[in-house]
């Protein structure tokens, strides 16, 4: 998994949603299908922000078989 600082950044005030926050999103289901697994964290940090997302936001998940 690779990602820009925006999702960790996206804030609800002065708390941001920080690494720990995108990490527990990691480990909830391992087993997520890439794909999902960047729509899952972009929806984490968009539903965790109570301001716009400024900053930018690229995920890129990959699966080894």
């Amino acid at each position: 998994l690779l990602t820009t600082d925006g999702p960790a950044e996206a804030r609800a005030g002065d708390q941001p949603v920080g690494e720990a926050r995108v990490a527990t999103t990691l480990r909830r289901d391992p087993g997520l299908p890439p794909d999902i697994l960047c729509k899952v964290l972009l929806e984490a940090a968009r539903d965790f922000a109570t301001e716009p997302m400024t900053d930018d936001i690229a995920i890129l998940a990959i699966k080894r078989t």
